[in-house]
């Protein structure tokens, strides 16, 4: 599930919020950002551990940041957030 939101007076940004409805990430979720980093708690899941450093990356060159919002037994949030384009002159 997916949710945008632009909040032009309070935040010039406009934010994606991505959810799933997992186990949530155990311990510090900033760790899965780093290469080759993968969470094991028993969900046979396989991956090589790049999805979210890629992503985190792919957001940063655009001027955008990847966070974990939030996490937890009925799932994780991830927000993407990307600065609004200036009118130009």
């Amino acid at each position: 599930m997916w949710h945008l939101r632009h909040r032009q007076r309070m935040n010039p940004n406009v934010q994606v919020s991505i959810s799933d409805q997992g186990p949530g990430i155990s311990g510090d979720p900033e760790r899965l950002f780093r290469r080759f980093a993968r969470e094991d708690a028993g969900t046979g899941h396989q991956g090589y551990g790049l999805g979210l450093a890629l992503a985190r990356d792919a957001a940063s060159r655009y001027g955008a940041t990847l966070a974990v919002q939030s996490t937890g037994p009925q799932g994780t949030t991830m927000l993407l957030t990307f600065p609004m384009a200036q009118p130009q002159a």
